[in-house]
């Protein structure tokens, strides 16, 4: 979290940090929010999950979400793809990044993990 205050104390609008299977951080509008990672039942390679989360999350904001809910999409994207081989294998599609999210919040009976930073 410390890392991610300093920036946003630097000025920057928003930051995002990857937690790897934690899921992420993202202070946007002086509110930091965890956003939860979706269970892999099965990692196969995150080579790429990376890569993966940020075009989620690029797409996410592009389509008009805030930024809390493009992390959400790119934590969906990574879990998508590092169940399967190699780098390029596994991009899903936005149906089946919908259908992963959907799941999760139709079956997350505490709703997601995020909570107003005063010190942000």
């Amino acid at each position: 979290d410390e890392a991610v205050r300093v920036l946003g104390e630097m000025g920057l609008p928003v930051v995002v940090e990857t937690l790897g299977a934690q899921g992420a951080l993202v202070l946007a509008e002086e509110r930091l929010a965890k956003v939860p990672p979706f269970a892999v039942p099965a990692v196969r390679d995150t080579t790429g999950a990376g890569d993966a989360f940020a075009a989620g999350l690029i797409a996410g904001f592009l389509e008009g979400l805030d930024w809390e809910a493009a992390a959400r999409m790119g934590c969906a994207v990574a879990a998508l793809k590092i169940r399967h081989l190699g780098a390029r294998s596994g991009l899903p599609n936005r149906q089946q990044v919908t259908r992963l999210i959907e799941t999760r919040i139709n079956t997350d009976t505490h709703g997601f993990n995020s909570c107003p930073c005063s010190s942000a």
